[in-house]
Protein backbone atom coordinates (compact mmCIF):
# COMPACT_ATOMS: atom_id res chain seq x y z
CA UNK A 1 0.00 0.00 0.00
CA UNK A 2 1.51 3.50 -0.55
CA UNK A 3 2.26 5.77 2.13
CA UNK A 4 2.25 9.35 2.34
CA UNK A 5 4.27 12.03 4.18
CA UNK A 6 2.59 14.59 4.72
CA UNK A 7 5.13 17.19 6.05
CA UNK A 8 7.63 18.14 2.90
CA UNK A 9 4.23 16.54 0.21
CA UNK A 10 2.25 19.41 -1.29
CA UNK A 11 -1.24 19.82 -1.41
CA UNK A 12 -1.31 18.44 -4.93
CA UNK A 13 0.82 15.41 -4.23
CA UNK A 14 -1.66 14.96 -1.53
CA UNK A 15 -4.48 14.98 -4.02
CA UNK A 16 -2.48 12.87 -6.67
CA UNK A 17 -2.39 10.33 -4.28
CA UNK A 18 -5.75 9.83 -2.88
CA UNK A 19 -7.17 10.04 -6.46
CA UNK A 20 -4.76 6.71 -6.80
CA UNK A 21 -6.39 4.70 -3.87
CA UNK A 22 -9.27 5.18 -2.62
CA UNK A 23 -8.69 5.65 1.40
CA UNK A 24 -5.56 5.91 3.01
CA UNK A 25 -5.18 5.93 6.78
CA UNK A 26 -2.25 6.85 8.40
CA UNK A 27 -2.60 6.83 12.85
CA UNK A 28 -4.60 10.21 12.80
CA UNK A 29 -4.89 10.94 9.69
CA UNK A 30 -7.42 10.01 7.16
CA UNK A 31 -7.57 10.92 3.54
CA UNK A 32 -10.76 10.27 1.77
CA UNK A 33 -11.13 9.95 -2.28
CA UNK A 34 -11.26 13.18 -4.16
CA UNK A 35 -14.07 11.61 -6.29
CA UNK A 36 -16.68 11.66 -3.50
CA UNK A 37 -15.12 15.48 -2.94
CA UNK A 38 -16.78 18.72 -3.24
CA UNK A 39 -14.26 21.10 -5.32
CA UNK A 40 -13.22 22.47 -1.84
CA UNK A 41 -11.22 19.09 -1.81
CA UNK A 42 -10.97 17.68 2.38
CA UNK A 43 -8.09 15.52 2.11
CA UNK A 44 -7.20 15.15 5.82
CA UNK A 45 -9.12 15.40 9.20
CA UNK A 46 -7.99 15.53 12.89
CA UNK A 47 -8.98 15.88 16.07
CA UNK A 48 -5.37 18.00 16.83
CA UNK A 49 -6.55 21.68 16.72
CA UNK A 50 -3.71 23.38 14.37
CA UNK A 51 -1.74 26.00 15.77
CA UNK A 52 -2.53 29.83 15.52
CA UNK A 53 -1.93 31.00 12.35
CA UNK A 54 2.12 31.88 11.61
CA UNK A 55 2.43 35.60 10.78
CA UNK A 56 3.95 35.68 6.77
CA UNK A 57 3.60 39.02 5.16
CA UNK A 58 2.53 39.00 1.29
CA UNK A 59 5.36 40.04 -0.94
CA UNK A 60 5.25 42.09 -3.73
CA UNK A 61 3.01 41.46 -6.61
CA UNK A 62 4.53 39.67 -9.68
CA UNK A 63 2.50 40.07 -12.89
CA UNK A 64 1.17 36.95 -13.81
CA UNK A 65 1.76 34.99 -10.74
CA UNK A 66 -0.52 34.81 -7.43
CA UNK A 67 0.44 34.19 -3.78
CA UNK A 68 -0.33 31.23 -1.91
CA UNK A 69 -0.46 31.80 1.67
CA UNK A 70 1.70 29.20 4.03
CA UNK A 71 -0.33 26.54 5.97
CA UNK A 72 0.18 24.24 9.21
CA UNK A 73 0.54 20.59 7.16
CA UNK A 74 -0.68 17.56 9.84
CA UNK A 75 1.65 14.70 9.88
CA UNK A 76 0.04 12.06 12.31
CA UNK A 77 2.59 13.33 14.86
CA UNK A 78 2.41 16.78 15.02
CA UNK A 79 2.15 20.34 12.47
CA UNK A 80 4.79 21.22 10.73
CA UNK A 81 4.73 25.21 8.85
CA UNK A 82 4.78 24.99 4.57
CA UNK A 83 5.37 28.26 3.61
CA UNK A 84 3.89 30.35 0.85
CA UNK A 85 4.71 30.04 -2.89
CA UNK A 86 4.14 31.90 -5.70
CA UNK A 87 1.80 30.02 -8.52
CA UNK A 88 0.99 31.03 -12.23
CA UNK A 89 -2.26 32.60 -12.92
CA UNK A 90 -4.58 30.84 -14.36
CA UNK A 91 -7.02 33.52 -16.30
CA UNK A 92 -10.77 32.93 -15.06
CA UNK A 93 -9.75 31.75 -11.91
CA UNK A 94 -8.89 32.96 -8.66
CA UNK A 95 -6.60 31.26 -6.04
CA UNK A 96 -7.76 29.81 -2.74
CA UNK A 97 -5.50 29.17 -0.27
CA UNK A 98 -5.25 26.01 2.06
CA UNK A 99 -7.08 26.49 5.14
CA UNK A 100 -7.97 24.18 8.24
CA UNK A 101 -11.90 24.15 9.47
CA UNK A 102 -13.67 22.61 12.22
CA UNK A 103 -16.47 21.20 12.19
CA UNK A 104 -16.69 21.09 16.40
CA UNK A 105 -15.14 17.67 16.82
CA UNK A 106 -12.37 17.40 14.26
CA UNK A 107 -10.36 19.33 11.98
CA UNK A 108 -10.32 19.01 8.33
CA UNK A 109 -7.68 20.07 5.59
CA UNK A 110 -9.23 21.79 2.59
CA UNK A 111 -6.44 21.78 -0.28
CA UNK A 112 -5.74 25.00 -2.15
CA UNK A 113 -7.40 25.35 -5.39
CA UNK A 114 -8.40 27.30 -8.59
CA UNK A 115 -11.92 28.87 -8.22
CA UNK A 116 -13.64 29.78 -11.58
CA UNK A 117 -14.45 33.33 -11.61
CA UNK A 118 -18.45 34.00 -11.37
CA UNK A 119 -19.60 36.07 -14.53
CA UNK A 120 -20.58 39.20 -13.32
CA UNK A 121 -24.40 40.13 -14.10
Amino acid sequence: MPTVSAVNASPILIVKVVVAVSTITLGAISLPAVAAASPEHIVLTTRAEPPEGRYEPNPKPRKGQTWSRGFWMWNGIHYKWVPGEWLKERPGYTWESARWQTDGSRWEFVVGHWARNQPSS
